[in-house]
């Protein structure tokens, strides 16, 4: 009984060697990427506030900083909000990502951190809007090396195929940023046939102030996919 305990034991020191430790190096790094893609994030913001004060001064672009674990970036009348996911991420034995060469090499390879971003509309945020929908544009993994891919449209660049080659670094950070932004500009708000808005449920109505009545699920996004890009 006691040789099976220390079999036991040793079991699980190797297990918390194995996984324990890659994830938390994982989870280390994935914190030091987050705060690299906040610059770069805060000095396209610096850039577009900059020429649009030429432009156009009521266009406000702004940059938030909202701690360790999430950013905003404010343009127009959009929010993009970046986010870290603290967990550590594995996936299916029969994901693409598994089937990759550079994967089957090193399984561990596979392990990544999250990061997410999510639009809202910024006067859903302003007015606590609380019935108003946000939508994932994309999730970045990314791995022990520093090896990355983006999990949304393929507009974004930086797709699973080239795991391999992908390293995050400031540019691709800026890149993925921009692509993003002109991503979520190509929105429409639309607004819906009068019938289909014309009953409002009165749990609805003092779940929004007068000025917010309709709530912007109802009204709707025009996605992407329906755009000619």
């Amino acid at each position: 009984m006691a040789e099976n305990k220390n079999t036991n034991y040793n079991l699980i020191v190797d297990l918390l060697k194995e996984r324990s430790c890659l994830k938390q190096y994982i989870h280390r790094n994935t914190s030091d990427v987050f705060a690299m893609m906040k610059i770069e994030i805060a000095k396209i913001a610096a850039e577009l506030k900059s020429d649009m004060a030429k432009i156009d001064p009521y266009v406000q672009i702004n940059f938030v900083d909202k701690g360790e674990f999430e950013a905003e970036l404010h343009f127009s009348g959009d929010v993009l909000i970046f986010s870290w996911h603290t967990n550590v991420f594995n996936f299916p034995a029969d994901h693409d990502l598994q089937k990759l060469k550079y994967v089957k090499e090193d399984p561990d390879r596979s392990y990544c951190g999250l990061l997410q971003v999510h639009n809202f509309l910024y006067d859903s945020l302003k007015y606590n809007r609380s019935l108003d929908l946000g939508y994932l544009l994309a999730r970045i993994f990314i791995n022990k090396e520093n090896h990355f891919f983006l999990d949304g449209s393929e507009k974004l660049g930086y797709p699973l195929s080239k795991f391999d080659k992908q390293i995050v670094d400031s540019e691709a950070f800026r890149t993925t940023v921009l692509n993003l932004i002109s991503y979520t500009l190509r929105f429409d708000l639309l607004t819906p046939p009068f019938d289909a808005v014309r009953e409002l449920p009165l749990a609805e109505k003092l779940a929004n102030t007068i000025n917010s009545a309709i709530s912007t699920h109802k009204v709707g996004f025009k996605f992407k996919n329906e755009l000619k890009l």
